[in-house]
């Protein structure tokens, strides 16, 4: 279901969130929490991209665990202030291949040529072309 259904409607809506595993060896811990959580109900489960994208590997599975097999509305991150522009549509096709409805895209402009040059953003994708590549993609903001 679309989170912005839920948001319509005039009850408390729970949201829960969870985070990616650093390491592959985690990732067990991670689904058993997120079982354990999914068990309480929430409206929604969101799964964070890390930090920078730096865990973002997990993102996407772990949130179609959650919608499919708990049965548990989900949202994936999807961090661009790191991103080229051909990982972010990579990112949303996995999305979509996933059937994932919901997505809390982040952007941020960095005005700082240190920060910049960090994150190598001549070619990151800024709010407006975010904007493009997921209308482009078929998903509703």
């Amino acid at each position: 279901m679309k989170i912005t259904e839920l948001l319509k409607d005039s009850k408390v809506t729970l949201s829960m969130e969870v985070f990616p595993p650093k390491t592959t060896t985690a990732l067990e811990k991670v689904i058993e929490a997120v079982k354990e959580i999914s068990a309480l109900k929430p409206d929604f489960i969101s799964v964070t991209y890390g930090a920078g994208g730096g865990t973002s590997e997990h993102t996407i599975n772990i949130a179609k665990d959650i919608k499919d097999a708990y049965g548990v509305s989900s949202m994936a991150h999807l961090t661009c202030v790191s991103s080229t522009k051909e990982t972010v549509e990579n990112q949303l096709i996995k999305m979509k291949e996933a059937c994932i409805e919901n997505v809390q895209a982040l952007c941020q402009l960095l005005k700082r040529a240190s920060l910049q040059k960090a994150y190598n953003c001549q070619d990151a994708v800024c709010q407006q072309s975010l904007k493009q590549l997921l209308t482009g993609s078929g998903m509703s903001l």
